[in-house]
């Protein structure tokens, strides 16, 4: 019996090993501090895009998180990031790149900001480049807070993935931004983004976009669209 529950926990060590390989830590390379790793998930590379992107579209209404660029075709999304941590608040650029099942993520030019509340956006800043966490108690508990809560934003991406499929009828037409009759309303998602409103009635939807653009669906497709 023990030898059975020695087995299942290899195994079981071995599945969390290949699921995330990274260890929340901000490393130096070159003159810039980064965070960087990456998640194995078991999907194709399209659904994997797709669920990352509509993470990033789950979050842009909040002023944490603003969407700066994104690239279906080469898979990457680009975001600007604040959280408010314990020691500080904080301000990074995320990307994240989606290749060969994985969902890379990398932190750059991460701040720490000062103030908090609306403050903090236009308050003084620290660029953890300039920090000194060997010589400095205080830097170190800096950089630690920040792997704390970028970890928990990182774990909050890969627990939306697991949890929500996009529906996808023609992928090719959301990478060049072509909207038709007959594609999801997730698909409307991925090419303009969250619509301003939407009014539902039964199994009818309508979406509103700026410059007064409306989309209608039925049972979450596209049946036509008034500009």
């Amino acid at each position: 019996m023990k030898r059975y529950t020695s087995l299942l926990l290899l195994i079981l060590i071995a599945f969390v090993q290949a699921k995330s390989q990274n260890a929340y830590r901000v490393v130096q390379s070159g003159e810039e501090r980064i965070m960087t790793g990456s998640i194995q998930f078991y999907i194709d590379d399209t659904q994997l895009m797709a669920r990352a992107m509509m993470w990033a579209l789950s979050q842009a209404d909040q002023l944490m998180n603003n969407i700066e660029d994104h690239d279906y075709k080469r898979g990457q999304i680009q975001l600007k990031c604040m959280f408010e941590g314990k020691e500080s608040n904080y301000q990074a650029d995320l990307t994240l790149q989606v290749k060969d099942h994985r969902l890379v993520y990398h932190f750059g030019n991460i701040e720490a900001k000062k103030g908090s509340g609306i403050k903090k956006l236009f308050g003084g800043s620290t660029q953890f480049n300039r920090l000194q966490p060997e010589k400095n108690d205080k830097h170190r508990k800096m950089i630690a807070d920040f792997e704390k809560y970028a970890r928990s934003m990182v774990e909050d991406i890969s627990a939306y993935i697991d949890a929500h499929e996009v529906r996808i009828t023609n992928w090719s037409n959301v990478e060049t931004g072509k909207l038709q009759n007959g594609m999801s309303e997730d698909e409307v998602w991925l090419i303009y983004g969250k619509p301003i409103n939407r009014q539902e009635m039964d199994s009818e939807a309508q979406l509103l976009y700026d410059n007064f653009m409306h989309i209608f669906t039925v049972n979450g497709i596209v049946t036509s669209v008034v500009r």
